[in-house]
């Protein structure tokens, strides 16, 4: 693994790796990477401002969130499913339908949703952005939690927990393989790198 501006597989901040993170350029970057799962940038499934096929919260892709033009636009979108409040298997906005966004108990809810794939703040299994799902991504509670996760497995948590128990901790965490900032066996000198960030 390479952190800081690496060149790794797994590189982070800035680095070009497959799973880059912060600033990466990688297959799966984070936080403003180009890659095709980016998270904060223009990969084809990015999240929070980006511009690819699956694009959420003002990106521009097929299916953006908030405010994109793709075909299944949520929030002032501009594409041919767009809801708000709907009940439909599809519904957005606090709808209760199999896939609802925004605040919805669908399976594949978004945005504060209970579903199995809850994306901002659900509590589905693979929850995203603050959710408690087994895979939640930034500042989740699952296994697999991303910035600030609290998850049973804390694989991949990142930013945000500054001394979370994960076994895996990433940035912060003090699990046994914590990474930039964590207290675990493998990275236990870093910690001011978090303090400063």
């Amino acid at each position: 693994m390479h952190f800081l501006q690496g060149l790794g597989e797994f590189s982070l901040l800035g680095g070009l790796g497959e799973f880059s993170l912060l600033g990466g350029l990688g297959e799966f970057s984070l936080l403003g990477g180009l890659g095709e799962f980016s998270l904060l940038g223009l990969g084809e499934f990015s999240l929070l401002g980006g511009l690819g096929e699956f694009s959420l919260l003002g990106g521009l892709g097929e299916f953006s969130l908030l405010g994109g033009l793709g075909e299944f636009s949520l929030l002032g979108g501009l594409g041919e499913f767009s809801l708000l409040g709907g009940l439909g298997e599809f519904s957005l906005l606090g709808g209760l339908g199999e896939f609802s966004l925004l605040g919805g108990l669908g399976e594949f809810s978004l945005l504060g949703g209970l579903g199995e794939f809850s994306l901002l703040g659900g509590l589905g299994e693979f929850s995203l952005l603050g959710g408690l799902g087994e895979f939640s991504i930034l500042g989740g509670l699952g296994e697999f939690s991303i910035l600030g996760g609290l998850g049973e497995g804390w694989g991949f948590s990142l930013l945000g927990v500054r001394g979370g128990l994960g076994e895996f901790f990433l940035l912060g965490g003090l699990g046994e393989f914590s990474q930039l900032g964590g207290l675990g066996e493998s990275f236990p000198y870093m910690a001011i790198i978090i303090e400063n960030m």
